[in-house]
C-alpha cells in the first residue's frame, strides 16, 4: 500500500513539474499574439534597434506636441491608428508595432520591447519637447516602463493591470509564477515614483484583465492621482466603441 501511494505521488510530482516545464516554455505565446503584416497608407518610421527593423507608423508628423502609441497584446496599430489619431488631435502620432507583429522583424520579449520603446523615445525627443503616452493591455506595461525611465508629459492607460505576473498567478494558481514566468511587465513596481499627470480608462466588465489587478495598480500611484474612469456595459475589446471612452481621452489632452 505505502508502495503504491509513493508511485503515485512521484507520479503527480512528475506531471506538476512536467507541466511547469512546458508552461515555462510556451509562456511567450500566451503573452504575444503576433499579427501579420497588412497593407496601410501610414508612413513609417524604421528604427534600428538591437539589431532589429522596428516599424512605426508616423501619423500628422509636423505638430508640435507627440504621442506614443503601445497597442495590445494581438492588435494591429494599423486599425487603432484612425481612432487614436482622432483622440490625440493636434499632436503627432507614432504607433509601434512590436518585434514579429506587422512589418517588424525579430521576436517580441518584455526585454525587447522595452529596448525597443526607449528607442522610439529618444529618436522622436530630438524633434519634440513635447511626448506623451498611450498604452493599451499589454501596451500599459510599456508605457508605465517607459514614464519611468524618461520625462513624458502625460500617460493614458487602457485596461491596465498591476503586473501579468500577477493575472498569471490567479490564471495558474498550482505555479509559483515569479519564477516560472519571464514576462513580468511588473507595472506595480514602478507607478509610485511616478510624476505623470495619468489617465485610466477601465471595462467594467472586463473578461481579460480582472478589475481587482487595475484596482491594484490605481492603488500604488503615490505621487500623482490618476484620473480613473470606469467605462461601463463596456468588455476589454469594445471598450474603444464607448462615447464615453473617447471623451475622456480627449478631454485629458486638452487640459494644459
Amino acid at each position: 500500500m505505502k508502495k503504491a501511494i509513493k508511485i503515485r505521488l512521484g507520479v503527480y510530482v512528475g506531471l506538476y513539474l512536467a507541466l511547469g516545464l512546458v508552461l515555462y516554455a510556451v509562456q511567450t505565446s500566451l503573452v504575444y499574439y503576433p499579427v501579420k503584416n497588412i497593407e496601410h497608407q501610414y508612413p513609417v518610421l524604421v528604427l534600428e534597434s538591437e539589431g532589429e527593423k522596428i516599424s512605426v507608423l508616423k501619423i500628422e508628423e509636423g505638430q508640435s506636441q507627440a504621442v506614443i502609441y503601445f497597442g495590445g497584446n494581438g492588435e494591429n496599430v494599423v486599425y487603432s491608428a484612425p481612432q487614436i489619431a482622432e483622440l490625440c488631435e493636434d499632436r503627432s502620432l507614432y504607433l509601434m508595432q512590436y518585434r514579429g507583429y506587422g512589418s517588424s522583424t525579430g521576436k517580441p520579449s518584455q526585454k525587447a520591447i522595452f529596448a525597443d520603446a526607449l528607442k522610439l523615445y529618444d529618436e522622436l525627443k530630438i524633434r519634440y519637447d513635447h511626448i506623451s503616452l498611450v498604452g493599451r493591455s499589454l501596451g500599459t506595461g510599456v508605457a508605465v516602463y517607459l514614464a519611468s525611465q524618461r520625462p513624458v508629459d502625460k500617460m493614458v492607460l487602457i485596461t491596465p493591470y498591476d503586473s501579468i505576473q500577477s493575472v498569471a498567478q490567479k490564471r495558474f494558481p498550482i505555479y509559483p509564477m515569479s519564477v516560472v514566468l519571464t514576462e513580468k511587465y511588473r507595472s506595480i513596481d514602478r507607478v509610485p515614483v511616478l510624476p505623470v499627470p495619468t489617465l485610466i480608462l477601465l471595462a467594467y466588465n472586463d473578461e481579460v484583465i480582472p478589475m481587482a489587478n487595475s484596482q491594484k495598480l490605481i492603488a500604488a500611484f503615490a505621487k500623482v492621482k490618476p484620473q480613473v474612469e470606469v467605462i461601463k456595459n463596456a468588455g476589454h475589446n469594445d471598450l474603444s466603441e464607448r462615447q464615453e471612452y473617447k471623451k475622456a481621452i480627449k478631454d485629458f489632452f486638452l487640459i494644459e
